[in-house]
């Protein structure tokens, strides 16, 4: 965003990822992330959308060798696949809060916790 004289920028509100995955799949709270890509298909936000470019580039960055399987414009449609234990996702926080029964059954994981640790940097 160009700045503008007089106006100022301030963060209001942080929506992290967070990787999602039917109990019936792996009933723990700690995913083994392996073996839910080895057995499941990643249900995807369509491509077009923020929501997908964004999950597309958490991919490529750090889970690779994904195969996925369906693929909708609708929090609430993906979210009722992930509950029948079609596959596992990623979404946010506020894409849930519109309706939270969509994570009855369902295991969320923070991404943060999923990645490597990123080397900080002294100065």
């Amino acid at each position: 965003m160009a700045a503008v004289k007089g106006l100022e920028l301030h963060p209001i509100i942080r929506d992290p990822f967070a990787f999602v995955y039917s109990r019936k799949m792996l009933d723990c709270d700690t995913a083994d992330v392996n073996q839910l890509l080895a057995n499941y298909p990643f249900i995807r936000y369509n491509r077009q959308s923020d929501l997908g470019n964004s999950t597309s580039i958490i991919l490529r960055r750090f889970l690779h060798d994904v195969r996925d399987r369906f693929e909708f414009d609708s929090t609430q449609t993906l979210m009722d696949f992930v509950q029948a234990g079609e596959g596992w996702s990623l979404v946010t926080g506020l894409c849930l809060l519109q309706h939270p029964e969509l994570l009855e059954g369902v295991a969320r994981v923070a991404i943060a916790s999923l990645l490597p640790p990123v080397p900080s940097v002294e100065h």
